[in-house]
């Protein structure tokens, strides 16, 4: 997978990653608890100490697999006081979900709605598998950038969730 013609390079369980150099199959397996100090995507540029080759590598510190999405669908906020049932039709904004995972989603709003850090959220949206699987699911917010949301599931996507979890398939 690329990033901006950048390798991407995944940290394993042991917080270590192997850099491989393309131009002379050279590698070198570095620890990232330094990197990790950052808390925030990096790129980083190595030169490889075999043949000389410059080249930038992204790594990823992430748990699980994220697919990248271009999937519709809409999200509004659920009531933590009224009836669970109640939906505000004025807090309902259509979405697009652009990468998800096990255990979270991004998503674009398209139209703003009032939302907070640490809201919960509905979120109904159809996959683009063969099914045309219906998914709904609750999320937190996690992040808000404009209109850029990430969240994170209330409960990670298992068993109970074939059709998802089969999706998320790399």
């Amino acid at each position: 997978m690329k990033v901006n013609s950048h390798e991407t390079v995944h940290v394993n369980e042991q917080n270590q990653i192997t850099i491989l150099c393309n131009q002379c199959g050279n590698f070198k397996t570095i620890d990232t608890d330094f990197y990790k100090l950052i808390d925030e995507p990096l790129t980083i540029k190595i030169t490889c100490n075999k043949c000389g080759h410059n080249f930038k590598i992204f790594i990823n510190f992430r748990k699980t697999y994220r697919k990248a999405t271009n999937l519709s669908g809409i999200c509004y906020p659920i009531s933590r006081t009224g009836p669970r049932n109640t939906i505000d039709y004025m807090r309902i904004s259509k979405i697009t979900v652009e990468n998800i995972s096990r255990t979270g989603m991004g998503f674009t709003l398209k139209s703003p709605i009032y939302i907070q850090l640490e809201d919960i959220l509905e979120v109904k949206i159809t996959l683009d598998n063969k099914k045309r699987t219906k998914i709904t699911k609750q999320v937190i917010v996690r992040r808000i950038s404009n209109n850029s949301i990430g969240a994170e599931f209330t409960t990670p996507v298992d068993e109970r969730y074939k059709d998802l979890a089969f999706y998320l398939i790399p």
